[in-house]
């Protein structure tokens, strides 16, 4: 937040009404939303509309994604890519750890299917996609 001048921190898939899937905590994760909400400021929710094949996509995603680590590097990679978006250029984030590791966004784009490129989103950039839609 310091670095982007947001309030948007994180970001989550809300699996229903009681179980929140993030990367969270160096883990991909799953947490109860009541105790969730105890400690992170709710900014909105979206609702998003993905067919049942993306569904079942996800689904997969996420058992297959528990208990994977945080991934640090791709943090340190969206520094780079917001210091090359200062001067002008796009770049892709350097840090990208493939399927070995998560940060929220990444986690939330692949589970909704998304986009192709969620190694270079922010929580912020994601947050302005889907309020855009």
């Amino acid at each position: 937040m310091a670095v982007t001048h947001s309030n948007i921190s994180h970001t989550y898939i809300r699996l229903n009404a009681t179980d929140v899937f993030q990367a969270s905590g160096l883990t991909v994760n799953e947490q109860v939303y009541e105790y969730f909400v105890t400690y992170e400021t709710v900014v909105k929710e979206f609702q998003i509309q993905i067919s049942d094949e993306q569904f079942a996509a996800g689904e997969a995603f996420r058992i297959a994604s528990l208990g994977k680590p945080y991934s640090m590097k791709e943090v340190f990679g969206f520094g780079w890519v917001m210091f090359m978006k200062a001067l002008g250029k796009k770049v892709a984030n350097p840090g990208k750890d493939g399927d070995h590791a998560y940060v929220c966004s990444k986690l939330v784009c692949i589970y909704a299917g998304i986009n192709d490129a969620a190694e270079n989103l922010t929580p912020e950039d994601l947050y302005e996609m889907l309020s855009a839609n």
